[in-house]
Formats: C-alpha cells, sequence, structure tokens
C-alpha cells in the first residue's frame, strides 16, 4: 500500500531545521524574499496553485531560484509545498537539497518505480515534499501530455498548496508544452550577459499563447554569485 504524505499536523510537529542550501541563498539579497513572496501574493485566494520555473538556455539558473522559491514558501507559509522536477536530462535538485540520488520522475514515467519511492520529504523542511527527476534520460515527445503524467501531477498537486514546477528551456524544449496547461502562472529565469533579447522573447511569446502569465523574473548573474530578483 502506498504511504500517504504528512498531513499538515503531522507536518507542524516534525523537526525542522536548516538546511546548507539555505545558509547559501540566505546570503544573496532580494532572492528569496522576493520570489515566494510573489508566488504567495497570486496564489492568494486560490485553492492551489501551481508555478512554472523555466528559462532560456541550459545554465541559467533555473533550479537554484526555483528550490529557494520552494523553500520560502514552506518555510514562511507553512503549507504543503510540491516541487516537481521536470529537467529529466539534469537531474540537479537533490544535490541542491543535500537528498540522496532516487528514483524520480522519469522512473515514474517509465513504470519502474512506485510513486512512494520517487516522491520524497526533504529533512528538516517537512513542508516540503520533492519529485525529482529521477534517472538521467532525454525527454520522450509527448510523455508529458500522457495520462500517467496527468496522473502523476495530479496526485503530487492535489494536497499542495503551492507546487514548483521546475522546467528546461520552454522555447527549445517542446515536450513542455503540454505543461501548460497544468500551471497557473510562470517566473523567468535568464542569465545575465549570455541570454539574448530574442530567446527571452521567444519563451515568453510560447507563454503569453499558451495564456500564462510570468509573476516574476530573475536575472541571473547580474554580479558575481549574487542573482538579483525583480517580482512582476
Amino acid at each position: 500500500m502506498d504511504r500517504p504524505l504528512l498531513d499538515p499536523m503531522t507536518r507542524s510537529r516534525a523537526t525542522r531545521s536548516t538546511l546548507p542550501f539555505e545558509e547559501l541563498i540566505s546570503s544573496i539579497p532580494g532572492l528569496d524574499p522576493g520570489l515566494w513572496s510573489a508566488i504567495s501574493a497570486f496564489g492568494k485566494g486560490r485553492k492551489s496553485t501551481r508555478v512554472l520555473f523555466t528559462g532560456t538556455q541550459p545554465g541559467d539558473g533555473v533550479t537554484v531560484a526555483a528550490t529557494a522559491a520552494a523553500l520560502g514558501l514552506a518555510r514562511h507559509l507553512r503549507v504543503t509545498t510540491a516541487y516537481v522536477e521536470t529537467d529529466l536530462e539534469r537531474p540537479a535538485v537533490k544535490g541542491y537539497l543535500g537528498m540522496p540520488s532516487t528514483a524520480g520522475l522519469s522512473d515514474l514515467l517509465d513504470g519502474e518505480s512506485s510513486f512512494d519511492e520517487a516522491v520524497s520529504d526533504v529533512p528538516g523542511c517537512p513542508d516540503l515534499i520533492v519529485l525529482g527527476a529521477g534517472r538521467a534520460r532525454r525527454a520522450i515527445p509527448g510523455e508529458f501530455a500522457s495520462d500517467i503524467a496527468e496522473g502523476i501531477l495530479g496526485r503530487i498537486v492535489s494536497p499542495s498548496q503551492f507546487t514548483i514546477i521546475d522546467g528546461p528551456p520552454i522555447a527549445s524544449h517542446p515536450q513542455m508544452l503540454s505543461l501548460l496547461r497544468h500551471v497557473d502562472a510562470a517566473v523567468l529565469v535568464v542569465r545575465a550577459r549570455t541570454s539574448m533579447k530574442s530567446e527571452l522573447a521567444r519563451a515568453k511569446a510560447v507563454l503569453d499563447q499558451a495564456r500564462v502569465p510570468v509573476i516574476g523574473s530573475v536575472l541571473n548573474r547580474f554580479k558575481p554569485d549574487h542573482p538579483w530578483v525583480n517580482p512582476a
């Protein structure tokens, strides 16, 4: 039998501790408050809010920004927050959180893991649950539009007030288009002096066409090791 995710009362009694990743982002002015508070404001009055983090090219720092936002929501609001890593080629979130690499989304899609094995509670942050990318592989065209993918997303979103979806560059990964119907808003992460205006315009056009509002942006590496956040 699948074990249920921790209910809110159980989570409230669970041990909380500061993660090494949080010590790193605490030194970045504006990053954590700017991201989680913008998402919180957008989600006010909603039963569930799903936000996609995406960029214009690999290395934009999407996972760093998305992880900071998820931790901020879970820490400050103390509500169940889910993190779903959909960049199957470059699993990273579990490394940032100091968690062992285990089965994840790719394994669920391939039928090689159970939901319980793939979804993890984060030690020290009981209100955050993580579905990492799992075994690294290329995404298969159309797999995010499958009934299996919809079932996975539905199951992890259902108990969560906020769901952060960490995705690869949306304009160059067509498989991400089918995910847009499962999100309520997006945050764009761009890399200073590297991301081109044309790439940013393409990403924004894709989101606009899907009627997904951009509620925030992250200009990464504007100064060495210091991303700056600009809520929309």
